[in-house]
């Protein structure tokens, strides 16, 4: 914790101007920039993808099977809005229990060989049998078939309340934290200095509540679909802060260290008193748990879900590549790699086609060459080195 708060109280600034710019995003679509539906994919994929980061950075098993705990997260989500009638948040909840449950079950299963290449294969293995029975004719009734189950809206999507609590809370608390920062950063400067700067940036922050006003007037008497893009995101991005910041209070304390100590020399954290296996078990069941909410979170996007959609192995693919580019054992390498690759998905498909895919890879293919640690883990051993140093030092 303690950590945590010398890293808030060192970047306040920066981390500020980012949270604030991520708050904005919504009102870009009122002029007539549509960036909040692709963000809002990158930020459940991004969980999915921390998900994975959090087993096989932490505790280096690497699990092939991580699209089946998404893909049930998804399914628990559609079956308990469909069937059950309940809240879309005690759906999330659900999600994430389904893949904490189905992660302690896998790590039971695994139990003699639960390291390495079995592992790896055997995970592979379960989730290729639940993905193969969701698409049998005799499974129909859970799966949906080919179409697969749509979905209502859940209402917090579609509410105009709840999007008036975010944005207004949002900004709110961004606006409060700016006031202190810029009283606390200015305490040296004259009295008139402190007023000014005080007086500005009240100014601003009332220029872009009228804003957020008139977006919200205009959503109000917009059709749902309109309030359900915006409502997505801010949950999306709710969630992934706030996954991110328990993932890295769990890695950062005894339990997480344990596990990076079996990454290192699982027989030697046996000999000094840890059992292994409970402690494996506990990270299967937490990365199980996380990325079954994002699948949870997957499904509304979708408002469909299907087992080609869910469980597809290249999903589990994908993950390790965001998480590879970015940085294993990085936890912000999984969601940088997932921001850049989505977004060149996006970006470059309407104008090359195919050919992103290939593009995709020359980059993978680049960066694991010049960066082996990846983005983030290049980044957090240079130091204080200058750009061009490290460039120097990349290319040899």
């Amino acid at each position: 914790m303690k950590t945590l708060e010398r890293h808030l109280k060192t970047h306040s600034s920066s981390l500020m101007i980012v949270a604030l710019f991520f708050a904005l995003i919504p009102l870009f679509s009122y002029f007539g920039l549509p960036y909040s539906d692709i963000l809002t994919r990158i930020f459940i994929i991004a969980i999915y993808a921390l998900s994975f980061d959090l087993l096989l950075g932490y505790t280096g098993l690497l699990n092939f099977g991580q699209s089946l705990f998404f893909g049930m997260g998804a399914y628990a989500t559609a079956y308990t809005l469909n069937w059950g009638g309940m809240s879309f948040l005690i759906a999330l909840i659900f999600s994430a229990a389904i893949g904490g449950l189905l992660g302690i079950l896998l790590s039971i299963m695994v139990k003699r060989s639960f390291k390495g290449i079995p592992f790896t294969f055997f995970s592979l293995a379960f989730a290729m049998i639940v993905l193969s029975m969701y698409q049998k004719r005799l499974f129909q009734g859970i799966s949906g078939g080919e179409g697969g189950l749509l979905l209502p809206v859940p209402g917090i999507l579609r509410s105009i309340w709840a999007l008036r609590v975010y944005e207004f809370g949002f900004l709110g608390l961004l606006t409060l934290a700016l006031l202190f920062i810029i009283y606390r950063s200015t305490r040296g400067s004259s009295l008139y200095v402190r007023i000014g700067l005080m007086v500005g940036s009240s100014g601003i922050a009332a220029i872009v509540f009228y804003l957020v006003a008139q977006h919200l007037d205009h959503l109000a008497k917009a059709a749902t679909y309109e309030r359900l893009i915006p409502n997505s995101y801010y949950l999306a991005l709710t969630v992934l802060v706030a996954v991110y910041f328990l993932a890295r209070r769990i890695v950062s304390s005894p339990v997480g260290r344990v596990w990076q100590s079996i990454r290192e020399n699982e027989t030697r954290t046996g000999v000094i008193g840890y059992n292994p296996f409970n402690y494996k078990l506990m990270a299967v069941a937490v990365s199980g748990a996380i990325a079954g909410l994002a699948g949870g979170l997957y499904a509304p996007y979708l408002l469909t879900v299907s087992a080609a959609n869910v469980f597809d192995p290249f999903l589990t693919i994908k993950a390790l590549i965001f998480a590879v580019l970015g940085g294993l054992g990085t936890l912000k390498g999984a969601i940088l790699g997932a921001g850049i690759i989505l977004l060149l998905e996006h970006f470059l498909n309407p104008l090359i086609g195919e050919w992103t895919n290939i593009l995709i890879g020359v980059l993978f293919i680049v960066i694991v060459f010049t960066m082996p640690r990846g983005i983030i883990g290049e980044l957090m051993t240079t130091g204080g080195k200058s750009f061009r140093e490290i460039i120097k030092e990349m290319v040899g």
